[in-house]
């Protein structure tokens, strides 16, 4: 039995209704596992984008493992929150100025960090292996860096508490 070669390729995918149709399609093909890592930012717009919500969503339900390494701040905590409850793994780090996730240790869609505010204009997807594996590498490394979520909600939350008092 031979085993078919999947090509190594990279895109540049423009157009936030193009952004939008590949990130759903790609996530739609995962089999095990997404990593991510995102600036403060664009974490909110993970849970804002109704397609892309939906399927990370569907990927929770068919048992995905769903990581992501953002700097939790108390702009972005609401949304922090709901990828908490709806299964997602959350870490904190701070001052991360990068936006990708991988999926299945195979494929790598990144977006350059914008200026805030601004909309998602432009993702290069690629599956070569050696920018994946390197992307896998700075992910398991920040992973292994950052502080559980919850840590950093009760830090911030105690922190407002304190602050009404």
């Amino acid at each position: 039995m031979t085993i078919p070669l999947v090509s190594e390729t990279t895109e540049v995918i423009d157009g936030v209704d193009n952004i939008i149709n590949k990130v759903q399609y790609a996530l739609s093909n995962v089999k095990e596992c997404i990593d991510g890592c995102y600036d403060s930012t664009e974490l909110c717009s993970i849970v804002t984008t109704e397609p892309i919500w939906k399927t990370l969503n569907e990927l929770v339900k068919r048992g995905i493992r769903l990581r992501c390494i953002s700097d939790i701040n108390r702009e972005n905590i609401v949304c922090c929150k709901r990828l908490m409850e709806d299964g997602h793994q959350v870490r904190h780090l701070p001052g991360i100025k990068t936006n990708f996730i991988i999926m299945d240790r195979m494929k790598c869609l990144a977006n350059l960090v914008i200026e805030d505010k601004k909309p998602l204009w432009q993702i290069i997807v690629s599956n070569i292996k050696t920018f994946v594996e390197g992307q896998q590498y700075v992910f398991d490394t920040l992973w292994s860096k950052a502080l559980p979520a919850e840590q950093k909600i009760e830090e911030i939350e105690d922190r407002v508490d304190d602050c009404q008092l």
